[in-house]
């Protein structure tokens, strides 16, 4: 999927977590990106493990710090 704009990356926790960080540009273009990967998700559900809750996702929220430009002059 091209989408413009939106930078993703990916760290595995261990050797059965991987978790992708996306950055987006927009609200909208996160919005819409749902729609496509929940119709990816829906296509190999079959083949997804799911927690004890039922979910086959876990969500994460927090800051991103970019070390490389906490001492930069102003």
């Amino acid at each position: 999927m091209n989408r413009p704009g939106v930078v993703s990356s990916f760290i595995e926790l261990s050797e059965e977590q991987i978790v992708q960080i996306s950055r987006n540009p927009s609200i909208d273009d996160i919005i819409e990106g749902q729609i496509g990967g929940v119709a990816c998700l829906d296509s190999v559900e079959h083949l997804l493990e799911k927690n004890e809750e039922g979910s086959r996702t876990e969500a994460f929220s927090g800051i991103e710090i970019i070390t490389d430009r906490l001492f930069q002059s102003p």
